[in-house]
């Protein structure tokens, strides 16, 4: 699934949006536009649709004993480039965005 369908339906319903997917495993593609640690010490590639475009989505990769496996991949990720992760959709926000 492309990560700005996913997007749009978060944006159009996210209360059904979360029924759908929250919990599940989803195979999402994106474009990297940030990769590093997040603010909470978890690695993380953020993703748009497009090379420098807006931010849509936070792939949080492994951070139990995996952490140092986990930040070898993000930093081996260039921006701009397509990015595939299988992983279990969580949503959290702080503002109500996606």
């Amino acid at each position: 699934m492309k990560i700005r369908d996913l997007h749009n339906e978060f944006t159009a319903d996210r209360a059904a949006a979360e029924r759908a997917y929250y919990g599940k495993f989803l195979t999402l593609e994106g474009i990297s536009i940030r990769t590093g640690e997040s603010q909470y010490g978890t690695p993380v590639v953020d993703v748009s649709d497009v090379p420098g475009g807006p931010h849509l989505a936070i792939f949080v990769l492994p951070f139990d004993d995996r952490i140092k496996e986990s930040f070898r991949i993000v930093r081996s990720v260039p921006l701009g480039v397509p990015v595939t992760v299988k992983g279990e959709c969580r949503v959290f926000s702080e503002d109500g965005t996606v």
